[in-house]
């Protein structure tokens, strides 16, 4: 019996497999499912610890992830689940037909070599607030998420009730979570050799990324941007921005025709 929650949807040639980030369920892909699910057949993981998944170590989780997805599929993640699709890539190439970053940063912590990622006081003071009171530092990454969205309100709502559904997890697999954060994912994305499209939205304000310095990383990679979009872009720009993925997809030969 599978330990992680695995729901799949339609039935297309090509397969696509959806991973979120910190803090919120799998949920928070409703929205862009009902318009990828036209075009392929889809995928959605609970991480671990999230929604109905069992908390295990992020070893198991990886290895659950590749029992329970389709033997060669696309994979879309969104904010810190790109980094497990990053380690999927590397580790089992054959298994990762192309990636989707979508509000991603291959080191989310700035470092002196890459000025352009979280504040490392801003990491820390998520550290402190989700040590002392995890519901609360949920509460307020919510709102950094959809904070420059020309939907803020209706985003901000959208959240609190995913949030509503299901327990939060556990505040230690959340501090997990956030060591996960802090790691530098760059070398990955260097030895990546499979298509790979990065989306932002123009008005996030937790990931700024310098297009130049990650192309500098692999330049292979494409670029995507959505200009009245935050960090949840994927709750505010569905049907943009799964146009922009199909777009992309088609580009590098994999289509609902696959």
């Amino acid at each position: 019996m599978s330990k992680l929650s695995v729901r799949h949807y339609s039935q297309k040639p090509l397969d696509i497999v959806l991973i979120h980030g910190w803090g919120l369920h799998s949920g928070v892909w409703q929205k862009l499912i009902e318009y990828l699910q036209t075009f392929a057949n889809i995928t959605v993981i609970d991480r671990a610890g999230y929604g109905h998944s069992q908390i295990m170590s992020h070893e198991d989780e990886l290895n659950e992830i590749l029992a329970n997805c389709p033997p060669k599929a696309v994979y879309i993640g969104w904010s810190l689940g790109v980094s497990v699709i990053l380690q999927l890539a590397t580790q089992h190439p054959q298994r990762v037909q192309a990636i989707v970053a979508l509000a991603a940063d291959p080191c989310f912590v700035a470092r002196n070599d890459w000025p352009y990622a979280m504040p490392i006081e801003t990491f820390q003071q998520f550290q402190q607030d989700t040590e002392e009171n995890a519901y609360t530092a949920l509460l307020r990454f919510m709102g950094l998420q959809t904070q420059g969205s020309n939907t803020q309100r209706q985003d901000m709502r959208f959240l609190q009730q995913l949030l509503a559904q299901h327990p939060i997890p556990h505040h230690l697999q959340l501090l997990q979570g956030l060591t996960d954060l802090a790691q530098d994912y760059r070398p990955l994305v260097e030895k990546i050799r499979c298509p790979m499209l990065w989306v932002y939205g123009a008005k996030d304000k937790l990931v700024n990324i310098d297009v130049d310095a990650l192309l500098a990383l692999n330049s292979q990679i494409t670029f995507g941007s959505l200009a009245d979009a935050a960090h949840v872009l994927l709750l505010s720009h569905p049907e943009p921005l799964s146009d922009m993925i199909i777009r992309f997809l088609r580009g590098n030969g994999y289509d609902d025709a696959v």
